[in-house]
């Protein structure tokens, strides 16, 4: 591809933190992510003769950070005092997510009326797309969720991923179950590119957690605003009665008035009364049902009013262990930290306090630990409108934190390890710059013993003439002398 092309042409290396890379694994194309470096291997002219490719997989990391970043969004979107302003800023949260949730619809209905669960948002389809089927909504206040494998049963048209690819599974998530004012169910289509497995499910059921959590908040909201609007009216009356009271005749028709206001004013205060209870109660259920750590501190000393089981295991302490004392009082280790001042800064601002990935300690039987949170501090307000406590949502990212520090260290290593290589390369180079010059000077050897094995083969030829000729030469007198010992011989 360009980028090893471009290594190759360079000689400088490239690296690719998460990278996205679509494979085709586990029978389908999977949305992946890499962190991978591209490293030039030189040859013994210096060369760039080869690429050294290091890969690590981060795709749970990436998708893990994407969702937790989704949830947090729609924890932020607790504090919307109406459902109207609620429900947008849902569809545009959701909206924007569409890695992981392709397509939603949204259905509500109020109290126990289930044949008034109506539609109230959408995302990713259009506006008048028709539905060929009904949704296999669970009967009644049913928490589970259901798994649909054939949307082309649903639709009149197919739903488009990010990719372009048509969505084919689903999933219908409960929305509060029941323990709200408002419940509903939320239809959340499921990305081609990734497996519905336990993590992806989770994450959905989590989202329509969230989404009750709002919107029930919200309508608490308005029913407080309310009862505040019905107590201003009191007011308002009060003062009426003090004026028609100047004269008896006005004061008779006043109390006849009055009278009639008051009766419709007392059935108003009772349903406003039984609201506020009830939302009090939507709260408390808010809280002990929520999968995230929640709590309530009453007054500035921070008395643990209310706490729900997530908080409990994330304090490692039992409910009759905190209920009604403290926070300094169960966590002396509290002091010295920052968590103290900012309670007194939500109290003294009214302003909330939302800080990610924070180091906690905590003091437990087996001595302190350190955890790293996600937290949120939000004011509550008695009648008044002052505040008389303060909501603690906390979610516990130890694991997330932790795995992440250990890809970081295996990023160390591995450029430790990649920057090794390099320095060997280097030694190689001048390694291969030495055997070169070996090479030539043994050239050089080489044609000066070629020169002396020749002038020594001319040497011994004129040597081999020479013995020639000087045994021709012997061979005349030997014979001479031969001739003579016989003559001799004869002549006895």
């Amino acid at each position: 591809g360009p980028e090893f092309q471009s290594v190759l042409n360079s000689g400088e290396s490239i690296r690719r933190p998460d990278a996205l890379l679509l494979m085709n694994r586990f029978g389908y194309v999977e949305e992946c992510y890499f962190d991978y470096t591209l490293s030039p291997i030189m040859d013994t002219e210096g060369k760039v003769g080869g690429i050294f490719n290091a890969v690590i997989e981060t795709t749970y990391k990436v998708i893990n950070e994407r969702r937790k970043q989704l949830l947090h969004q729609l924890l932020l979107s607790n504090l919307e005092r109406n459902i109207a302003e609620s429900l947008t800023n849902i569809e545009q949260i959701i909206a924007a997510a569409k890695d992981d949730i392709p397509f939603s619809c949204l259905y509500t209905f109020e109290d126990h009326q289930f044949e008034k669960e109506r539609m109230v948002l959408s995302t990713g389809i259009k506006k008048d797309l028709q539905l060929k089927a009904v949704w296999p909504f669970p009967k009644g206040f049913d928490n589970s969720s259901v798994y649909i494998d054939n949307l082309n049963e649903y639709f009149t048209e197919p739903i488009s991923g990010k990719y372009g690819e048509p969505c084919t599974e689903a999933l219908v998530v409960p929305v509060t179950g029941g323990k709200g004012k408002i419940n509903g169910h939320f239809v959340l289509g499921v990305s081609p590119r990734k497996k519905l497995d336990k993590e992806y499910r989770h994450f959905l059921e989590s989202v329509g957690l969230h989404i009750g959590n709002i919107l029930n908040n919200a309508f608490a909201f308005e029913q407080e605003e309310l009862f505040l609007r019905e107590q201003a009216l009191n007011e308002e009356l009060a003062a009426a009665n003090e004026e028609l009271s100047s004269t008896n005749e006005e004061l008779q028709q006043a109390q006849e008035s009055l009278s009639a206001l008051n009766e419709d004013l007392e059935r108003r205060v009772a349903f406003r009364t039984k609201a506020l209870v009830e939302s009090e109660a939507r709260l408390n259920s808010m809280i002990m049902t929520s999968p995230i750590g929640m709590a309530v501190f009453k007054g500035r000393d921070l008395k643990i009013e209310m706490a729900n089981q997530p908080m409990f295991d994330m304090w490692g302490r039992t409910r009759d262990q905190v209920i009604g004392r403290t926070l300094v009082d169960v966590f002396p280790e509290q002091i010295g930290q920052p968590f103290l001042q900012m309670f007194e800064d939500v109290f003294n601002t009214g302003k909330y306090i939302s800080i990610a990935e924070i180091e906690a300690t905590i003091g437990t039987d087996d001595g302190f630990k350190k955890i790293y949170v996600d937290f949120q501090y939000s004011p509550l307000y008695d009648i008044d409108k002052n505040i008389e406590a303060v909501m603690a949502s906390v979610i516990n990212i130890t694991p997330i934190v932790e795995a992440r520090k250990l890809l970081e260290r295996s990023e160390q290593s591995y450029q430790a390890l990649n920057e090794e290589l390099i320095a060997t390369n280097e030694e190689l180079a001048a390694s291969n710059e030495e055997l070169v010059s070996s090479m030539e000077e043994l050239a050089l050897t080489q044609d000066e013993l070629e020169t002396k094995i020749k002038e020594l083969a001319i040497s011994e030829q004129k040597k081999d003439e020479f013995i020639s000729i000087a045994s021709h030469e012997l061979k005349t007198p030997l014979t001479s002398i031969k001739a003579f010992n016989q003559l001799m011989q004869r002549s006895k």
